[in-house]
């Protein structure tokens, strides 16, 4: 038996800001979430869940009609905030320091429209191909991946796109009998380099994949 066990619980620490989009408007019902310092977005950590290193808490909120967040109860750690919105391109403030019974309030962040990508992937016989998946990877960690699906056209579009750099390819629909290999093949057949700006619309980014 163990006995005389005493939990001491804390305050914790509070951060809060506000989210705008261009002019200075706020922007309402953005989602904040904070995270560890090491922190990466991209599938590994995420599937770490509850398990993922570091002290820092796991908290999400949103923006009210004025852009405001607040986020209390945090573990003092070192801190990045990510921030998601339908219509911009994510954000991520780092390097921040969440104190004992302190209020760290972070300077407006600025969410950018971002870029827009799309165009069409055609299968081996020239046709468009429907159900083909498209994906984005950044060349800087940290920053979002995307993947989308072709409609029943051949069409796709990438919207709310970070600048930045990007390995984008195209891959066919998976079916039980394909060739195992026929995902990588699609990769390399595939795979170019774009580099993107804010506001910028690229189009017609349209792939060929071949059986070869």
């Amino acid at each position: 038996d163990v006995s005389g066990i005493a939990v001491r619980m804390t305050q914790g620490g509070t951060l809060s800001g506000r989210v705008v989009g261009a002019g200075g408007v706020p922007v309402e019902g953005a989602v904040v979430e904070t995270h560890d310092k090491e922190w990466s977005d991209d599938p590994f950590w995420q599937s770490l869940g509850a398990a993922a290193p570091g002290n820092a808490s796991e908290s999400t909120t949103r923006t009210d009609q004025d852009g405001n967040f607040r986020l209390e109860s945090l573990t003092p750690a070192q801190y990045q905030v990510v921030i998601r919105h339908r219509d911009f391109a994510q954000e991520t403030v780092k390097d921040l320091v969440v104190t004992e019974g302190q209020d760290l309030r972070i300077q407006d962040v600025n969410l950018p429209r971002g870029a827009v990508i799309s165009g069409m992937v055609l299968g081996p016989s020239g046709r468009p191909m429907a159900g083909a998946i498209v994906k984005l990877y950044p060349t800087v960690a940290g920053t979002r991946q995307h993947t989308v699906q072709t409609n029943k056209a051949g069409e796709y579009m990438v919207k709310n796109v970070r600048e930045g750099t990007y390995k984008v390819h195209a891959t066919r629909p998976r079916v039980g009998t394909d060739n195992p290999f026929q995902e990588n093949i699609d990769m390399k057949n595939t795979q170019r380099v774009l580099t993107v700006q804010n506001d910028q619309t690229l189009s017609g980014q349209d792939f060929k994949l071949s059986d070869r």
